[in-house]
């Protein structure tokens, strides 16, 4: 299994709100609390991991890896898109 692919293995099951990091993805820890803290957890209704989706006519479907629910927004994630992000948050 590739890197990217354990690190959205991780992602899919990481506790959001009592995150806990191992070795492996300790060097990430900063990215993904920035990713944690942009997604404003405390306004969250609803997680939805690995949504399965399909049109109405059922030509397409897919997999959402994160769909948030909040009052008046539902933002939906996608960890590929997250993972290549060149994010500095180093200052």
């Amino acid at each position: 299994m590739n890197f990217g692919t354990k690190l959205h293995s991780f992602l899919e099951h990481l506790d959001f709100y009592n995150p806990k990091f191992d070795k492996e993805f300790g060097f990430y820890k900063k990215n993904i609390m920035y990713f944690l803290d942009s997604i404003n957890l405390d306004k969250v209704i609803n997680i939805y991991r690995e949504y399965e989706f399909f049109l109405d006519d059922e030509s397409m479907h897919g997999v959402i890896d994160l769909m948030l629910e909040y009052d008046d927004e539902i933002k939906i994630i996608d960890y590929n898109f997250f993972l290549k992000q060149d994010i500095d948050i180093s200052n």
